[in-house]
């Protein structure tokens, strides 16, 4: 048996160790594979092959096989599991032609079902990202560990969450309300019956009360308009592979396919206004989106100044963003040609009311010279 020339030309190099892992892992090796061992350890600086280290130290093969193994368990050097497994190759008998395992049809050790399942779509590559996916914290980890490029990564990934394999989901403390205390009944106290005398006695001497003037309801207050709403720009946090692939399987449980797009149009540059133009989905839909992200920490919200408002939408912009903030400049941006009042109004989601009251703004602020009926375009609406 001999070692495959893909083993043979790593350089593996030892992972950084505090003083006391090294003291323990190299007590490890001396009372596992004595001097071997230590002088194949000491040598795997980055630099050395295996094949150079077989060479030097004149061990057996399978020997090196052992250690390499072992330390690589330990999570001393990093190398594939699966080149460990198949590391020794069959010798080539004489006139007979090597014939591949996959080409036999031979099958690796697979553990179950799902294993099997992985393995025919990606191969042993797949099965061994499943099996990495419950003892490692971060992509790059296994990126690191296999050798294999983010878009694979991110493919496997992708196939392990839809085929459910692998989830995100967070489990939800549940919390116990503490039962309701009882409120003890009080009896009411029956008055003395001297007491009720004395009241009597006095109601007679005592002339009638004055009548008292009837007071008129006082109005409830009327409800405060609220402030308009200002124009973000969502920019997308750093979180990682896997932290991207959580963000978008929630997004995707929760809110579809427009929860997906509308993170995917996320690039740091889009504001709130550009999303709705781009989707038409509404900002009561893109805030509760946003809200969810910003929770979970996959995005910041940065409020745009009035400059940089003036920078994008000119001063007829920033007047309009002034007095009715987002909802001016989704119906100031859609304004087209081709599109009615009432197409504008629809498309921008703003109550119709409001939008006609943003319009009638606008088209003041514009100085248009067409004439604008706004009892007419809310007839249109039918809410007159």
């Amino acid at each position: 048996m001999a070692l495959k020339k893909e083993l043979l030309s790593l350089a593996p190099k030892k992972n950084e160790l505090t003083p006391i892992q090294k003291f323990r892992i190299e007590s490890s090796i001396s009372d596992k594979f004595k001097k071997e061992g230590l002088r194949v350890y000491f040598l795997l600086d980055g630099t050395n092959t295996i094949q150079k280290i077989l060479e030097q130290t004149g061990i057996e093969e399978k020997k090196m096989l052992e250690i390499l193994e072992f330390l690589t368990k330990n999570a001393v050097v990093d190398i594939r599991e699966s080149l460990l497994m198949e590391a020794l190759a069959p010798e080539e008998e004489p006139k007979k032609l090597a014939v591949s395992a996959e080409k036999a049809g031979v099958m690796p050790v697979l553990r179950s079902a799902s294993e099997k399942k992985i393995y025919d779509k990606f191969g042993m590559k797949g099965v061994e990202v499943y099996r990495l996916t419950s003892a490692v914290e971060t992509p790059e980890e296994i990126l690191r560990r296999l050798s294999i490029s983010e878009e694979e990564l991110s493919s496997i990934l992708d196939f392990l969450i839809d085929e459910g394999l692998i989830s995100f989901e967070r489990k939800k403390e549940e919390k116990e309300e503490p039962a309701p205390i009882a409120e003890e009944e009080i009896a009411p106290l029956s008055p003395k019956p001297a007491v009720e005398e004395e009241k009597a006695q006095l109601e007679k001497t005592q002339p009638p009360a004055p009548a008292v003037p009837e007071t008129k309801p006082v109005k409830a207050a009327e409800a405060v308009e609220a402030p308009p709403r200002p124009v973000y720009v969502p920019v997308k946090r750093n979180i990682g592979l896997f932290g991207k692939l959580k963000i978008e399987a929630e997004l995707l449980k929760k809110y579809g396919q427009r929860g997906l797009r509308l993170y995917t149009l996320i690039d740091g540059k889009n504001t709130t206004v550009k999303l709705l133009k781009e989707t038409r989905y509404g900002f009561p839909f893109i805030d509760e989106v946003l809200d969810f992200l910003y929770s979970q920490g996959a995005i910041d919200l940065r409020e745009l100044t009035n400059d940089e408002i003036r920078d994008i939408y000119g001063e007829e912009g920033a007047a309009i963003n002034g007095v009715y903030g987002r909802d001016g400049l989704i119906i100031y941006e859609l304004i087209d040609k081709r599109a009615t009042i009432k197409d504008i109004i629809i498309a921008s989601g703003v109550p119709p009311k409001k939008g006609v009251e943003i319009f009638a703004f606008i088209h003041k602020i514009l100085n248009v010279d067409i004439p604008f009926d706004s009892h007419a375009i809310l007839k249109q609406l039918g809410v007159e």
